[in-house]
């Protein structure tokens, strides 16, 4: 799924912001520079599995919710593997501020949409 990185890097930026984290202090976190955390939150190449590990444990997520917020699984493959409603239903959830971060993105309503329904299969 090319591009996919990016949505990695916007829900690690939505909850680096909402928790009051700097990219520094999230870069502590994981072991990695502010540089690393700045460059991170840009990419559209996902990072290795030891650092998605990392990124999942300083937020508080499984390695397999955060593969699902980065869109690199799709809903069929979370369903076929018994994996239902890891997303939180929290209205201050990593997911639901993304999806109203990508609103005011420049992203068309098209994408938006496609991503506000792939987190509705996820339980939402």
């Amino acid at each position: 799924m090319a591009g996919m990185g990016s949505l990695l890097g916007a829900y690690v930026r939505t909850y680096r912001e909402g928790k009051g984290l700097t990219l520094k202090a999230f870069g502590d976190r994981i072991g990695k520079s502010k540089e690393y955390v700045s460059q991170l939150e840009l990419r559209t190449k996902l990072p290795d599995a030891d650092i998605r590990r990392r990124i999942a444990e300083a937020m508080g997520v499984s390695h397999l919710d955060l593969l699902i917020a980065a869109g690199e699984l799709l809903p069929e493959e979370v369903t076929a593997a018994g994996k239902v409603g890891v997303v939180e239903e929290d209205a201050d959830s990593p997911a639901t501020v993304l999806v109203e971060r990508l609103r005011s993105a420049r992203l068309d309503a098209a994408q938006v949409e496609a991503i506000e329904i792939m987190l509705k299969t996820w339980g939402r």
